[in-house]
């Protein structure tokens, strides 16, 4: 399947203030946030040995066991001084260079545009598999489900009346 190029539906600039509203809201409502960057974009300030990466993800919040005390962030990003290996290191990372954002609780909000090139691949869902088909010379005979989910479709019923 060939993937259209549609314009985006909001403008970088309209995208960057969403991303930001995003974590103000993530910030006052999850203990941390896990912020999806990437690194190798202009005004990214991170330690050297991450910036070769395809991807970065920075946990940051106001509740944290150890608090980033001075986690800021304004229409031009995200910046605070995150330790790595016991290290310290002011951060900086513009809102361009942020792709995703997901809470303690899983939810979170992916912006596609901004994401690295290498990982659209890797969001398109797989080509369904289909269940194998299991042969006895035993009517009505019952075999065991190969997980949970296949027991409530009723997958192992060869033939006949479920007992």
């Amino acid at each position: 399947m060939e993937e259209q190029n549609n314009p985006p539906l909001l403008t970088p600039a309209q995208r960057n203030d969403l991303k930001m509203k995003t974590f103000r809201y993530l910030l006052n409502h999850q203990p941390s946030t896990f912020v999806h960057l990437r690194p190798s974009l202009p005004n990214v300030n991170i330690p050297f040995h991450l910036r070769d990466r395809q991807q970065v993800v920075l946990q940051l919040g106001i509740n944290m066991p150890v608090p980033i005390k001075d986690l800021d962030f304004d229409k031009a990003g995200i910046s605070g001084t995150l330790n790595f290996k016991g290290s310290p290191f002011h951060c900086h990372v513009p809102w361009d260079a942020v792709f995703a954002m997901v809470g303690e609780d899983s939810k979170g909000i992916l912006w596609k545009e901004d994401m690295p090139p290498d990982m659209h691949t890797k969001l398109t869902p797989p080509e369904p598999t289909p269940l194998p088909v299991a042969k006895t010379a035993k009517s009505g005979t019952y075999l065991k489900p190969p997980n949970k989910v296949a027991a409530r479709l009723g997958w192992g019923v060869i033939d006949g009346d479920k007992k």
